[in-house]
């Protein structure tokens, strides 16, 4: 069991390693928040994450081809939430630390970030593609085997965001007011950027989908853990 925890955690580490427009969100909020508020976003993709990894190692393909069917609005959606808050991030005025303080919000920094990643179903395809294509006999058969798996999948997800949270936290301490601000607007701009991205993409999507995970997905499971494309079935939408 303890090698499927690991590969797990591995798997973990991979689908949250990109720094995309999460990422960013996470980065903001440590940078204006603290380090707690920046673990509580970064929770909230993990736990989205844990959601889509349950799904694909179950074998909940009737929910995964559903997602599939209603992606192109699901990216809208995601890509809309996006700009919004980009855009609020580049026109908010420089806060006093009193105005930062009042404006905390566990909740908020949380269901923002899950919000987000769940609003983003390609990243169920990463977790099928990995687990289609490690096979029952390396994965197991049992349920127990597979929620391991899954615990597995939160704990390096979580691990990654330990890390860059620390990362920020150490850097943090050498910033005013002044840089932070100015460092919050860049990545507001990142996020916006993305929303965009996010809402373009929709354009490029066929009456068939060939459920793929995301580029940088693939390849870095390709580097690590050797592992080819392995999804073969299309969703017509």
């Amino acid at each position: 069991m303890l090698h499927i925890f690991i590969k797990g955690i591995t798997i973990g580490l991979i689908t949250g390693m990109p720094l995309g427009p999460i990422g960013a969100l996470c980065l903001k909020t440590t940078l204006t928040n603290g380090a707690l508020f920046g673990l509580i976003a970064g929770l909230g993709s993990c736990v989205a994450d844990s959601i889509y990894a349950s799904i694909a190692a179950m074998g909940l393909i009737f929910i995964a081809r559903f997602l599939a069917r209603y992606q192109h609005t699901l990216r809208i959606f995601g890509g809309i939430i996006l700009l919004v808050f980009g855009i609020n991030i580049i026109l908010s005025k420089k806060e006093s630390e009193q105005e930062i303080s009042n404006n905390k919000n566990l909740l908020k920094s949380f269901l923002t970030t899950f919000l987000l990643a769940i609003a983003n179903p390609a990243t169920i395809f990463s977790f099928l593609f990995v687990f289609s294509s490690y096979g029952s006999k390396n994965i197991g058969h049992g349920v127990a085997a597979r929620i391991i798996l899954i615990v597995g999948v939160f704990c390096g997800s979580f691990f990654w965001w330990v890390a860059l949270v620390s990362i920020v936290k150490v850097f943090n301490n050498k910033f005013d007011l002044g840089n932070i601000s100015v460092i919050n607007k860049a990545l507001g701009s990142v996020i916006v950027f993305s929303g965009i991205i996010f809402i373009i993409s929709t354009a490029n999507y066929k009456k068939y989908i060939h459920m793929q995970p995301p580029y940088i997905h693939s390849k870095l499971f390709e580097l690590i853990l050797h592992l080819k494309p392995h999804i073969h079935f299309y969703k017509n939408r």
